[in-house]
């Protein structure tokens, strides 16, 4: 589990947009903390950089106008 995470606020809206290769915070600690509070969504690869920007905009804009 990464002991560096600020507290997190579990309430109110948020959505998770996550890269599995993320090399500085591990994607599935971040699940395991708020996966039951937020909607996750999580692309195979990519980087701390999110390389997955086209595909994390449309659920972005689903989320937004819902």
């Amino acid at each position: 589990m990464v002991s560096g995470y600020y507290s997190f606020t579990r309430w109110g809206s948020g959505l998770l947009l996550l890269d599995q290769g993320d090399e500085l915070l591990p994607w599935n600690d971040t699940v395991g903390a708020l996966g039951d509070y937020f909607p996750v969504y999580s692309f195979e690869g990519g980087s701390h950089r999110v390389e997955h920007m086209e595909e994390a905009l449309k659920l972005i804009w689903e989320y937004v106008k819902d």
